[in-house]
C-alpha cells in the first residue's frame, strides 16, 4: 500500500526506486521526520508523515524545488554583496592612504611656513591651510573608520580628553572677528 502512495507522489519512476522509497517512507513514518525526496522529474519534495489517533498515517508532501533555487540565488547574491563591500572597504583604505601622504606634505610645509617671519595676512593664510588640512585629515580618518566598522575591525579604546580645552577651541571658531 505504501508503494502506491509513493507512486502517487513520485509519478512514473522505476519499480525498484519506488520500493526503496516506500521502505524509507515507512522508516520515516515511524520516526516522524521530514525527508527531502527527489522525484523522477528532477524536482524535490519535502515529505512528512504523522500518525493519527486511530493509528493511521497521514502524509504531506510539498514541492520545495523553487524554494531551494531561491535559497541558492540568495546565497550567491549575498556572497557577491559581501565581496563588493570588501572591495569598497579595501578601496577606501587604499585611497585614504594615497590622499594622506600628500596631505602630510601640505601640513609639514604649512607648519614650516608658520615658523617664518610672516605678516598678519600671510599668517592667516597659513593658518587656513593648516586648519583645512587638519579637517581633510579628520574626514579621511572618519572614512577609514567607516570601512573598519563595515569590516568588523574597528577597535575602541578609552582616551583621556581635556574637555574644557576642547570647548575653548570650539569657541574660537564662533567668536566674532576682531576689528582692526
Amino acid at each position: 500500500a505504501i508503494a502506491v502512495e509513493v507512486r502517487c507522489i513520485l509519478g512514473d519512476s522505476e519499480h525498484e526506486y519506488i520500493l526503496e522509497l516506500a521502505k524509507q517512507s515507512l522508516d520515516t513514518m515511524k520516526s516522524d521526520e521530514l525527508r527531502e525526496v527527489p522525484n523522477s522529474e528532477g524536482r524535490t519534495l519535502r515529505v512528512y508523515h504523522t500518525r493519527t489517533a486511530e493509528g493511521f498515517y497521514v502524509g504531506l508532501s510539498v514541492d520545495i524545488t523553487e524554494l531551494q533555487l531561491r535559497e541558492r540565488e540568495l546565497k550567491k547574491a549575498r556572497k557577491a554583496a559581501e565581496a563588493a563591500s570588501a572591495s569598497k572597504s579595501e578601496f577606501l583604505a587604499s585611497m585614504s592612504h594615497e590622499i594622506r601622504t600628500p596631505l602630510n606634505g601640505i601640513l609639514g610645509m604649512a607648519q614650516a611656513l608658520r615658523s617664518r617671519d610672516l605678516n598678519r595676512d600671510e599668517m592667516d593664510m597659513v593658518e587656513t591651510i593648516l586648519d583645512s588640512s587638519r579637517s581633510l585629515m579628520t574626514i579621511l580618518n572618519d572614512i577609514l573608520d567607516l570601512s573598519k566598522i563595515e569590516a568588523g575591525r574597528l577597535d575602541l579604546s578609552p582616551v583621556n580628553v581635556d574637555f574644557r580645552h576642547r570647548v575653548s577651541r570650539i569657541q574660537k571658531f564662533f567668536r566674532p572677528a576682531a576689528e582692526d
